[in-house]
């Protein structure tokens, strides 16, 4: 097959990207007859090893990574140079990692998109302070949902909020992974623990909790966090507060999302 990809998140330095770049990488090594064309608006020369992957740059008046953002949002122009340029590729399906990136695509197209959560439409002030903003991103993800045939997500509880909040249908979702990247791995190595809390300056015996997130997303603030924290420890839930992670590959991530894909165009193997 001839898969079509947005890959206009590969520079996003948030989940999104991460998930683009790894999942992508890991797919494209493979052993499959597919040719992956992936439709860019930055130059891209990270891929140019792999002989099944063509790279479509597209005229753009402003980068996906610096316009799709909370309080911006991108011109028609761009969108419709895309849409161009994957109407003008022969392709036998279209594939977008996130949501956040997506854009329309020839009607006759078989699609899939990703949606990793539903945290906007859970908590939309949040995340969109102004209304219009909102609004555009809720039209956004309404034209994705209803153009697509399938929708791939994470896990199964966002499977259940992209149901609850969404109003999609559960028969068209596939739950993949968010695939953590090898080097984020559980370990019993001692040494490799020890090392890593003088590297952080942690008391050997210490108990601790980790939170990672950036400035830029309003619902993971280290205020909000805090607060969420002595509720749980008040309520005596703080023991039990995070859940043990499923470890995948991203070469599992991959075989997983590329059988979905087949399964678009042959249902009955699916």
């Amino acid at each position: 097959m001839n898969i079509g990809i947005d890959a206009t998140c590969w520079w996003n330095n948030r989940g999104f990207g991460r998930f683009t770049r790894d999942l992508l990488t890991a797919m494209f090594q493979l052993d499959s007859n597919h040719h992956f064309f992936l439709f860019v608006d930055q130059p891209l020369h990270e891929l140019s090893a792999f002989g099944n992957v063509t790279v479509v740059q597209v005229a753009s008046s402003r980068p996906t990574t610096e316009a799709a953002v909370a309080d911006s949002r991108r011109s028609v122009f761009d969108l419709y140079e895309l849409y161009r340029a994957v109407a003008n590729t022969r392709l036998d399906l279209m594939y977008f990692p996130a949501v956040y990136s997506w854009f329309p695509v020839p009607r006759k197209l078989p699609s899939m998109v990703t949606i990793h959560d539903a945290i906007a439409e859970h908590y939309p002030k949040l995340i969109f302070p102004k209304w219009k903003h909102r609004m555009f991103w809720a039209l956004k993800v309404k034209l994705a949902l209803w153009q697509s045939q399938r929708i791939l997500t994470i896990s199964q509880a966002a499977k259940e909020e992209i149901v609850e909040y969404m109003g999609a249908d559960p028969d068209v979702i596939d739950v993949a992974s968010a695939a953590p990247n090898p080097q984020f791995r559980r370990t019993d190595d001692q040494q490799l623990i020890s090392a890593a809390r003088q590297r952080a300056l942690l008391p050997a015996d210490a108990r601790m909790r980790a939170f990672t997130s950036t400035r830029s997303m309003p619902t993971r603030s280290p205020m909000r966090l805090s607060k969420c924290w002595r509720t749980m420890r008040r309520a005596h839930l703080a023991e039990n507060a995070l859940e043990r992670a499923r470890t995948f590959t991203w070469s599992r991530a991959a075989r997983l999302t590329l059988r979905h894909l087949e399964g678009m165009l042959r249902p009955d193997e699916s």
